[in-house]
């Protein structure tokens, strides 16, 4: 991993993940461990997916909850904000921005994911428009997320959006 390409505001939480899941560094994996991988990759790609999907315009912010990590642990931060956790975000962010925007819709370009310890790192960048009252905006954007284990599935410790309007 390159870490001059990540944020500053999405290193510190990767230097917290080996904290979170101690015992992982150095560790030889067996080919049952490489499937094992591969399925939670798969899974770790899901969640972004599904949140990517959730935060779609008309649907119900409230189901997106069981994709965090619970209580005030999950950080998010927006263009250079902290916007706090994920239910103040969903709260004072998301929700007031769905009730101005019509068909929002993230397009996806390029994805991956990085298996950072027990946890993940997973990037989505692409692009997406607003239809707001009387007109059509269009955005690139990339979306990393830090999905951690939590009780024997993964959830997302830190989201980080960076988008930039199209000229």
């Amino acid at each position: 991993m390159n870490i001059r390409n990540l944020s500053l505001f999405t290193a510190p939480f990767l230097a917290l993940i080996p904290l979170l899941t101690p015992g992982v560094a150095g560790s030889v994996q067996s080919l049952s461990d490489q499937e094992e991988s591969t399925s939670d990759e798969s899974k770790a790609l899901d969640i972004a997916r599904a949140y990517l999907a959730g935060i779609s315009g008309g649907n119900e912010l409230d189901k997106l909850d069981g994709l965090f990590v619970p209580g005030d642990r999950s950080s998010v931060y927006e263009n250079g904000s902290d916007e706090g956790d994920w239910l103040h975000y969903k709260e004072h962010h998301l929700a007031p921005e769905q009730e101005h925007v019509e068909n929002f819709r993230f397009t996806t370009n390029k994805e991956g994911v990085e298996r950072l310890g027990e946890g993940f790192l997973v990037r989505h960048v692409g692009g997406f428009t607003l239809d707001l009252e009387d007109e059509t905006r269009s955005y690139r954007a990339a979306v990393s997320f830090v999905l951690v284990p939590v009780e024997d599935d993964l959830r997302i410790l830190h989201l980080h959006w960076s988008s930039r309007q199209r000229p």
